[in-house]
């Protein structure tokens, strides 16, 4: 999937962000390197123009993109830095698509050799200066692929019409070379489908599922709270009419409506609490709370706490 205005669709219908890339200044090789190949490859009267060869040597995808990006680098006589979404986020992926073997080896081998620079940076520097200095290597390992993605493609795709034409003078020749030579990897598109996908909808569950399960269970334990403060009501009527608290729920003419969710609701008669045990998902067995506490003219105010409910599921006058 790469970008510009063109959109990303360096993977076949992956859905890939588009690609920006922005000109900074000319960075990679010098004018000489450019000027090694001709603008068009010719034999007898044949003649296939650069565009040609570079349609070629990309293949069907994104080629449009990079056609133009790779004849504005032919009029500077230079790459410049941009920047290349696909080469930020999936960078070995895009590598081994292009057929950049080397390139994705290379990648592949860099974390393991900074982990190991970040290693014997740790008795000079101490652990956590070498930690800084890891985090900022391995942050490069993100960016400078993105900033010089398009350089690199355009360099490799430059090698491989100077290699056609040293193998052959013949314009079909060259162009069924760069055909077989460049474009795009099936096998590496076929394993990203494969591998990355079921991974990518795999870490979406993780976070998705626990997200869901507690927004459930905030669901319901504030049904709860609200049938408790339902008897809270009824107990606090009892105690005004009788100055004592009820025996049960029965007596302050309270009937609890049956749910699921609820496994008991009981007062105590000494403290007046009113005890919701749950019977969902992971607060099952644990207890909401409503602690009364009344002044010397009669006047009840409740509490909600509990005791065993993380308090990130509590509802908000609970925690």
């Amino acid at each position: 999937m790469e970008g510009g205005t063109a959109g990303c669709t360096e993977f076949p219908q992956s859905g890939c962000m588009g690609e920006l890339a922005v000109r900074i200044e000319p960075t990679l090789g010098s004018s000489s390197d450019w000027q090694a190949l001709a603008p068009s490859s010719t034999t007898g009267n044949a003649a296939v123009d650069q565009a040609s060869l570079y349609a070629a040597a990309i293949g069907p995808h994104n080629q449009g993109h990079y056609v133009a990006k790779f004849k504005a680098f032919d009029r500077t006589s230079s790459p410049h830095l941009g920047w290349h979404w696909p080469a930020f986020f999936l960078t070995v992926y895009w590598l081994l698509y292009r057929k950049l073997w080397w390139h994705a080896l290379g990648y592949f081998a860099a974390p393991y050799v900074l982990l190991a620079m970040a290693a014997m940076l740790v008795p000079m520097v101490g652990a956590d200066w070498a930690a800084m200095v890891g985090l900022g290597f391995f942050a490069l390992l993100f960016v400078v692929p993105a900033l010089l993605g398009d350089g690199i493609y355009y360099r490799r795709c430059r090698q491989l019409i100077e290699q056609a034409r040293a193998e052959s003078s013949d314009a079909r020749t060259q162009l069924a070379y760069l055909s077989k030579e460049g474009g795009t990897s099936k096998v590496v598109a076929v394993l990203f489908y494969v591998l990355f996908v079921p991974a990518l909808i795999g870490m979406l569950a993780a976070i998705a599922l626990p997200a869901y399960q507690d927004y459930t269970v905030r669901a319901r334990l504030h049904e709860a709270l609200v049938q408790a403060k339902a008897a809270s009501s009824a107990v606090e009527s009892f105690y005004a009419r009788n100055r004592r608290i009820p025996g049960d729920f029965a007596e302050a003419d309270f009937s609890a409506s049956p749910t699921p969710h609820v496994r008991e609701m009981r007062v105590d008669t000494r403290s007046g609490i009113i005890t919701v045990v749950m019977n969902t998902s992971v607060v099952a067995g644990r207890s909401l709370l409503l602690i009364p506490k009344a002044t010397a003219d009669g006047v009840v105010t409740w509490t909600c706490r509990s005791e065993d409910i993380p308090v990130h599921l509590l509802p908000r006058e609970c925690r």
